[in-house]
């Protein structure tokens, strides 16, 4: 039980709850969570310490995407490219009908326009939604430990 509440605190902590004092501040998980865009994390980064400045500029480049991270994907009309797609090796996303689009430097904040604006080079006007999902570990005394995908913006407690 002490076990599951620690990666529970773990995970909560990971994925950035918003504290009142954070709240206050407008360090909210939208701004510099898992959701963050290109600018805040630049901007971030321009007032942060060397550690976390480096940590930020390496998550610019390498952007949030990792093998297994799973992507919920609806294009309107395209039923074969609706669906849920596995991020594989070098970061790429094998789409249907498109082959494999990199997801090299991409942030979460980015990812539906960086798709649309790919689909648009085989599509006309594609109507574009996506989903990512995070993986969670949850281990210790439970009745299902494993790993499971949740949205990137559900609430964790």
């Amino acid at each position: 039980m002490t076990i599951t509440r620690v990666t529970i605190a773990a995970l909560v902590a990971l994925l950035g709850t918003v504290t009142p004092a954070a709240a206050q501040s407008g360090d909210s998980p939208n701004t510099l969570g898992l959701g963050a865009t290109r600018q805040a994390l630049e901007a971030r980064a321009a007032n942060a310490d060397a550690r976390e400045a480096a940590a930020i500029r390496t998550r610019l480049a390498r952007g949030d995407f990792r093998v297994g991270d799973r992507i919920l994907l609806t294009v309107e009309g395209e039923k074969e490219l609706s669906d849920t797609f596995t991020v594989g090796l070098g970061g790429q996303l094998t789409l249907p009908l498109i082959g494999n689009v990199s997801l090299d430097g991409v942030l979460r904040s980015e990812l539906q326009d960086y798709l649309t604006h790919r689909l648009a080079q085989n599509l006309r006007d594609p109507e574009v939604r996506t989903r990512a999902f995070v993986r969670l570990s949850v281990q210790g005394a439970v009745t299902h430990p494993g790993y499971y995908g949740v949205p990137a913006d559900a609430p964790l407690s």
